[in-house]
């Protein structure tokens, strides 16, 4: 008799470990994301041109006592209002929601930790496609080859604050860097931007990991019960096709489009910044189209 219920038991469990809405797809700037049940990448599509990829984790959480990156697993939840996961022995949760935001896909993260005492913690985002032999943009103007050996990234070390410790025995975690650009490029056949929202300060830093093939968002923060929201934080960047043939030139374009409040222009005159220096040793100063100076050390002559 009990072997006559068993499957349908086993039948009830399996069904409640399916989480539904997943596998998922999300669309955006260009750009298409599969997710499977186990909240991998298992897709993406820039374009009409699909990427390799192999299937990884999209977020993993560290807790920087340990060194270890623990993968968000799909707890519940849909695509309207956000995805739910658990990070396990990092003893945090998050709600993911991506959605097609104008000319991005967007994600939002939003992180609560259980009540412990203040740590560090690292939250990645990986994108696992390969991009050997694509170009990785330092600004505007250069760009280096991605390459199966190296770890290309434009960052600088936060060291000199007196609060961020040295971490010297884990240097694998990158602690205390940060991006210098607020757009990353990768371009190939096709261009791929990731971009942080300006109005939305962070500690952050982007690489494309040769040896694992896969683009990476790390954001660096401490999760404390003393903060206004206790053991709470929540970040957002945004994912998008650019020109590949324009790199960040074309990724940036798209970047004015997407948040034009961040370029308003307030000067009613429009010129040069003037810094450390009298106008009246400049030959031809007008020529340079001054607009604004620091100080005021000669009034009389401008």
């Amino acid at each position: 008799m009990n072997r006559r219920f068993l499957p349908g038991i086993a039948l009830v469990f399996l069904l409640s470990a399916v989480v539904p809405g997943f596998p998922a797809s999300f669309t955006g700037g260009g750009v298409s994301l599969q997710l499977d049940d186990r909240a991998r990448v298992v897709g993406m599509v820039v374009g009409e041109t699909a990427l390799k990829v192999a299937p990884a984790p999209l977020v993993a959480l560290c807790d920087v006592s340990t060194g270890e990156y623990i993968p968000g697993t799909v707890a519940g939840g849909d695509a309207a209002t956000g995805w739910q996961l658990e990070f396990g022995a990092a003893r945090a949760r998050a709600t993911l929601v991506v959605a097609s935001r104008g000319e991005a896909l967007r994600f939002t993260c939003d992180l609560q930790g259980e009540n412990l005492p203040a740590r560090g913690m690292l939250l990645r985002f990986a994108f696992p496609f390969d991009a050997i032999g694509w170009q990785w943009y330092q600004d505007m103007q250069s760009a280096k080859p991605i390459t199966p050996s190296d770890i290309r990234e434009n960052v600088v070390p936060l060291r000199a604050y007196a609060d961020l410790p040295e971490w010297r025995d884990q240097p694998s975690l990158r602690m205390g860097y940060a991006n210098r650009n607020f757009c990353t490029v990768v371009a190939g056949p096709v261009g791929l931007c990731l971009a942080v929202p300006l109005d939305r300060p962070s500690i952050f830093r982007t690489s494309y990991n040769g040896p694992q093939k896969r683009l990476e968002m790390v954001y660096d923060f401490a999760l404390s019960p003393d903060t206004r929201r206790p053991n709470a934080v929540s970040f957002a960047f945004d994912l998008y096709a650019c020109d590949p043939a324009w790199g960040m030139r074309s990724a940036l374009e798209r970047y004015y489009r997407i948040y034009p409040e961040f370029f308003k222009v307030y000067a009613r005159e429009q010129g040069q910044w003037m810094a450390f220096a009298r106008l009246s040793e400049i030959d031809n100063a007008n020529e340079f189209l001054f607009g604004l100076q620091e100080g005021a050390p000669e009034p009389e002559y401008d």
